[in-house]
């Protein structure tokens, strides 16, 4: 069978990391991405840059897999015409510039609109396109500043701590593509096309759901606090546990395999909210207890019981993982003068058809030639647009 998304052409004008990833997943899904960069390429292609010459980089690859890259300077005006045949083309564009931008580059939703009213026409901003910061940009860490994710944690002297990851980034990007995929399923009853904005906070705000509810007078920080059933234990090997025992068979389940059953009987520990309010006491008490023992004595004694837990692993770790190896969630990819790159892999399964790399992370310019020539444009076409330096074939960059 074929993929979800077979049939569907996108075209991703957009660059870093959230709005690209979007674009992947639709690729991941059967859809024909086109990247349209500009001659220098997407600046992500720099980012820790690992090919020669430096247009492959691992956060590159990591988001443009499935697609085929092309390079035009819309900044020519014979360059705009090719996006615009582009544009007739597609079903999807996906952009991500400030709110006016687009629009005094004549590359807007009302532009596009007017040459493939079937367009879906996705703009991913920093804060969005209205409100008082609409006209500023940003990246993820940026967004984690402004939505409160950066003042969650402190170090020691109350300096602000990250997360780890891009939260805002990659929400985003799940958010855009959900919102595509509407947008193409509408598209099925009305026969239109439409405009599908999100942006960067409300990634980041969409992380925290639970946090943001404020209800009987209840702080974002009161629904932060700190859980023992619900947290991590050192182990006797210096290895670390993580448990969540949230209900009460759960909590019996664990105290039974740490050999205190007599807690769970205890009229102090009979609920949840008795736990939770006694989180402290419960700490202390698994604190010790996980120390007696290496962390995969616990772990093997836990999961026999339905107790949710996990070690805490490295991302290295993750490679040699053998579950994750057979789910799919890590890939190996071949790069012709590179090597194998191992990279995140599907996150979602279907019955009837699997999703998998049918195209490597492209090199910049790689399918020039080959996409112009199938919207249209003839060899003289094509190599006029060359000469006037309006579109960028990889055999003139000296790719590998």
């Amino acid at each position: 069978m074929a993929l979800p998304f077979a049939g569907v052409r996108v075209i991703d004008m957009a660059s870093v990391y959230a709005a690209p990833c979007a674009a992947m997943y639709l690729g991941d899904l059967g859809a024909d991405v086109v990247k349209l960069e500009p001659p220098e390429g997407d600046q992500c292609r720099q980012l820790y840059a690992f090919s020669d010459p430096a247009d492959l980089s691992k956060p590159f690859v990591a988001l443009n897999r499935n697609k085929r890259s092309v390079v035009v300077d819309i900044r020519k005006r014979e360059g705009l015409a090719v996006l615009y045949r582009l544009a007739t083309w597609a079903d999807v564009f996906v952009i991500n510039t400030r709110p006016g931008v687009a629009e005094r580059r004549k590359i807007g939703y009302e532009h596009l609109r007017r040459v493939n009213p079937r367009l879906v026409y996705c703009a991913l901003t920093a804060f969005g396109s209205t409100g008082p910061y609409a006209h500023l940009g940003g990246y993820d860490v940026v967004m984690q500043a402004q939505s409160g994710i950066f003042g969650v944690r402190r170090m020691p002297d109350g300096a602000p701590i990250p997360a780890p990851v891009m939260v805002a980034d990659f929400s985003s990007a799940i958010m855009l593509a959900f919102g595509i995929s509407a947008a193409l399923y509408a598209r099925e009853k009305t026969g239109e096309g439409t405009k599908v904005e999100t942006s960067l906070l409300a990634g980041a705000l969409a992380m925290q759901a639970y946090p943001l509810v404020s209800a009987g007078g209840a702080s974002a920080e009161d629904n932060r606090k700190f859980f023992g059933l619900y947290s991590s234990y050192p182990c006797a090997d210096g290895q670390y546990i993580v448990i969540c025992a949230l209900t009460n068979p759960q909590f019996r389940s664990l105290c039974q395999v740490l050999a205190v059953p007599h807690v769970a009987d205890d009229p102090d520990f009979s609920s949840h909210t008795k736990r939770v309010q006694r989180s402290p006491q419960i700490h202390g008490l698994l604190e010790g207890l996980f120390a007696m023992e290496p962390c995969a004595h616990w772990i093997e004694r836990l999961r026999a019981v339905g107790v949710p837990c996990a070690p805490v692993v490295s991302q290295d770790q993750l490679f040699h993982d053998p579950h994750i190896r057979q789910s799919n969630l890590l890939v190996d990819t071949p790069y012709p003068g590179v090597g194998t790159v191992s990279s995140f892999g599907f996150p979602l399964a279907f019955s009837n058809s699997q999703a998998s790399v049918r195209r490597p992370a492209p090199r910049l310019g790689e399918h020039t030639l080959e996409v112009l020539g199938e919207v249209g444009y003839t060899l003289d076409e094509i190599e006029a647009l060359r000469r006037m330096g309006v579109i960028q074939p990889l055999t003139t960059q000296g790719g590998v």
